[in-house]
């Protein structure tokens, strides 16, 4: 038996014909034997040329021989197989095993096969991290043609929409990580959207290590357990792969010579692979690799022997892939942009070993190459004529680590911080703002990630005041910008925190001025305001405000002055919206009366609408605490003070004109001028983009809104029809009546979609939606989904704003009306507190939460007291709580003048 050496052992040529006239596209690649070899290969993408795209493949380019797994390929296909009783739901198959074992090869094959057979959508996700994950589904979204928006949980939406409308289609979500694939279903405070489309017809496939990953997710799907190569396969796989030639008289001892080597290996694909490609490439005998790897101080079948031997000889070839290999070990596994390691504006930031590398067109190809021979790198494109990027494995990436000593890793950190920083500050947005070969922000994300992880683990020099300044100068930039970015696209807030708050623990430890740390701090509480952490809001205002308070205590130029003033200012404003959610209305008045003194002679000047802004925000205090005509005084100056402009009004201050008839709107719902409210919705929801064709969440807002007034004109209009004698009047009052119902319904419906994708940042906003939806079905008469509607929100509340707040009361209220319609009398309902309430129970706990928070007559509690009525048993109680009721509705119209 003789070896016939040379890198190019095997070469695949894969033909894809689209199902639309397109013509054939040939791929081709080198590459090594896949008996089990994880993802450590390069991808292809067939992109079809018909405007409407029917069939698509990207998956990553297979070797051959497939070793060893043909009874596995088939229980793939027979596992989904399986599931196609339920045609209308989502079929999945988790190939589970450990590191190394074949599970992304198996999956590879298996894609490949799918396309042969159906010539569907077949693509192929990284899915080891949830920001990864995120970014792969925005990349397909993209290629499908999925309208973009600045809200990443509305892409998503659109593209599970969109899948819809493709048959028979496969994802394949590899190397999924325990929550990469968002939050567990216990985990309510976690907004973050799920990403698998559970509700959408099609097939997935799982490659995992945790062998219960979708259990704790509580979703069924098929499983097939895959474990290292038998003997007999594992050496088929060696033998193919070093290119064995039956025609010496040493055949048995080789043979012996490779059972020994896989033995010694644990039979495990990934080093069966990385061994034969090292024999193979280097041309030495079994038997020497096989005493190497003997002295080598990790063997076993965790790859890391293999792994050491390969590192090793290819750092004696070539010294400058070591560098190499080091800057990548401290970055996503998946997804190098090659920009990134090339581009020359870059290049200063490495050192000078690795630059010179970097600047060498030749010989950095020489070196990929050598890496990706050995196993070590991998490339591959994300579609057709895109840019090339790089991947290195899991284990691969910790090895070249563990490699290096403390010194050399923080060294190795901290350049890949400040090329990802320079990178990213640079990049654009959303994949469709990308001209060719761009690196995008979001394909910078993972490695963003990474980096933060990285910080998380082992980040001692981040806030070491004595530590490379840059580095951590960079560092405090790229957090900034990375929460800035996902703040934008509309990410789960938590995350946004995330990185505000390592920012802010590096800029406390002497990372630029007073105004970068202070706005840090600024930052975070206002990301803790978002997430409802009221109380640690507020707490993070007064260090704020502490913060600003003594650094403006020492002389400093007037701009420097100015822009500490400004920041106090925002803080207070903040700080008001903080209290003024905390039902501590007298406190949130001080505070935007004390940002407004900021504003005086020798402070910062106004800017375009701020002032008026300051103005509109007082009459939301008033307006919650039930001082509705000192709301709308509020209101009327809000628009004075908006700046005159010569020639055509600015966007921005229009939009702002309708912010206050929207809010005018709302204050006239709360005076029960049902009519009026509706004409300022109206006009308010003219000025907005319509949805649901822009998914704006501030049209939702209004929509809200709307739908509500429109749903109490409709029992208004239903209660007048009942009382006119005409049956021709009373048919055409009822047929109003439904059509406003239907109105609102549609109204509501596109609301409830905005908000649900937007809960994860004002989870409160998604539970009004709800609260009004639940009076809504209780109008059509659809009681129960009525009550589950208002018994979410009411959980929303407890969690997010505790059991005492006015909000919750308010939903309370509602919840109260619909048992007393659906009855019947006494039936009582579990609280998110635990508490077991009919409807008379529930209405005492709502009219406490209202007296104790906003006192004895704020306008709410005319409805309790009406409905409290409803519920007593006798007339005199009954007597007396109408008359509390018809008091303060004269007490509110006495104070509206």
């Amino acid at each position: 038996m003789t070896y016939a050496t040379g890198a190019g052992a095997a070469f695949l040529s894969v033909i894809a014909q689209a199902t639309h006239g397109t013509a054939l596209l040939s791929l081709a690649a080198s590459a090594g034997v896949l008996g089990g070899v994880s993802a450590i290969s390069g991808y292809s993408v067939h992109r079809p040329r018909t405007g409407r795209r029917t069939s698509h493949l990207n998956a990553p380019v297979r070797s051959e021989p497939f070793v060893g797994r043909d009874e596995e390929l088939r229980l793939v296909s027979d596992k989904l197989r399986l599931q196609e009783d339920r045609p209308n739901e989502l079929r999945i198959c988790v190939i589970h095993g450990m590191g190394g074992v074949g599970k992304t090869e198996l999956a590879a094959h298996f894609a490949k096969k799918r396309w042969d057979e159906t010539r569907a959508l077949v693509w192929w996700l990284k899915a080891s991290a949830y920001g990864l994950l995120t970014s792969q589904l925005l990349e397909l979204a993209d290629f499908l043609d999925v309208p973009g928006h600045e809200s990443k949980s509305v892409v998503l939406n659109r593209l599970w929409s969109r899948l819809r409308e493709e048959p028979d289609w496969l994802l394949v979500y590899d190397d999924v990580q325990d929550r990469s694939l968002g939050p567990l279903r216990n985990e309510r405070e976690d907004m973050r959207p799920f990403l698998l489309p559970t509700d959408v017809p099609g097939a997935v496939v799982i490659t995992t290590q945790v062998i219960n990953v979708l259990d704790q997710y509580d979703i069924t799907a098929e499983r097939i357990g895959l474990r290292q190569l038998g003997p007999e396969d594992g050496l088929a796989l060696l033998q193919a792969r070093i290119n064995v030639r039956d025609d010496g008289p040493g055949d048995a001892d080789d043979t012996r010579v490779l059972d020994e080597l896989g033995s010694a290996l644990g039979w495990l694909p990934l080093s069966l692979v990385q061994a034969g490609s090292y024999i193979d490439t280097e041309g030495v005998p079994a038997k020497d690799y096989l005493r190497k790897l003997r002295e080598h101080p990790s063997i076993g079948a965790d790859a890391d022997a293999t792994i050491g031997l390969a590192i090793a000889r290819v750092v004696d070839a070539e010294p400058r892939a070591e560098d190499l290999l080091r800057l990548c070990a401290f970055l996503a596994p998946e997804g190098i942009p090659r920009r990134l390691l090339r581009d020359p504006q870059f290049r200063p930031l490495v050192p000078p070993s690795l630059r010179n590398l970097l600047a060498e067109e030749h010989g950095f190809a020489k070196v990929t190459r050598l890496l990706r021979d050995r196993w070590l790198l991998s490339v591959g494109k994300s579609g057709q004529g895109a840019a090339e990027h790089y991947s290195m494995h899991l284990q691969i990436q910790r090895s070249v680590k563990e490699g290096m000593d403390a010194t050399a890793r923080v060294m190795w950190a901290q350049t890949i911080v400040r090329v990802v920083e320079a990178a990213f500050a640079q990049a654009s947005g959303a994949p469709s703002e990308q001209a060719d070969g761009e690196i995008g922000r979001e394909s910078l994300m993972p490695h963003v990630q990474a980096i933060r992880r990285a910080v998380e683990e082992d980040g001692a020099w981040a806030t070491d005041p004595h530590g490379d300044r840059p580095a951590r100068e960079a560092l405090a930039r790229l957090m900034h910008q990375a929460g800035d970015y996902q703040e934008h696209r509309g990410v789960y807030q938590r995350d946004v925190l995330s990185y505000y708050a390592h920012e802010a623990s590096i800029r406390v430890h002497g990372i630029g001025g007073d105004r970068e740390r202070i706005q840090s701090l600024l930052d975070v509480a206002r990301q803790k305001y978002r997430l409802a952490d009221l109380e640690a809001a507020e707490e993070e205002c007064g260090s704020v405000d502490g913060e600003c308070g003594a650094a403006l205590s020492g002389v400093m130029p007037e701009e420097e002055r100015s822009g500490l003033l400004r920041l106090r200012a925002e803080c207070l404003l903040l700080q008001a919206d903080v209290l003024r959610e905390r039902v501590k209305f007298t406190e949130a008045e001080e505070a935007v009366t004390e940002a407004v003194g900021l504003f005086g002679e020798g402070g910062p000047e106004w800017l375009g609408l701020d002032r008026a802004r300051i103005e509109m925000r007082l009459g939301q205090i008033h307006r919650n605490a039930g001082h509705l005509s000192q709301a709308l005084d509020h209101y009327g100056r809000a628009e004075t003070l908006i700046p005159p402009h010569d020639g055509e009004e600015p966007s921005e201050y229009t939009l702002f004109r309708a912010e206050l008839v929207f809010c005018r709107g709302i204050l006239e719902q709360d005076r029960g001028n049902l009519q009026a409210a509706e004409e300022h919705l109206r006009l308010a929801l003219s000025r907005f983009p319509p949805n649901p064709a822009s998914d704006n969440f501030e049209t939702a807002q209004i929509e809200k809104f709307l739908a509500d007034v429109v749903r109490r004109r409709s029992e208004a209009t239903r209660a007048l029809a009942r009382g006119r004698r005409s049956p021709l009047v009373r048919l055409r009052l009822r047929r109003s009546a439904i059509r406003q119902l239907r109105e609102a319904d549609q109204l509501l419906s596109q609301a409830v979609d905005q908000h649900r994708k937007r809960r994860e940042a004002e989870n409160h906003k998604y539970a009004a939606c709800l609260n009004k939806r639940g009076s809504l079905r209780l109008a059509q008469g659809r009681t129960k989904e009525a009550e589950k509607d208002l018994l979410k929100a009411e959980a929303i509340y407890v969690s997010a704003y505790k059991a005492d707040h006015p909000y919750r009361a308010k939903t309370l209220a509602r919840l109260a009306e619909v048992l007393l319609v659906a009855g019947p009398p006494g039936r009582k309902v579990r609280l998110a507190t635990g508490d077991e309430c009919d409807a008379g129970e529930v209405l005492v706990m709502a009219e406490r939460i209202f007296v104790t928070q906003l006192g004895p007559h704020h306008p709410v509690l005319v409805a309790v007291y009406e409905r409290l009525a409803r519920c007593a048993h006798d007339e005199e109680t009954a007597a007396g709580l109408r008359r509390r009721a018809a008091h303060i509705r004269e007490v509110t119209r006495s104070a509206d003048g």
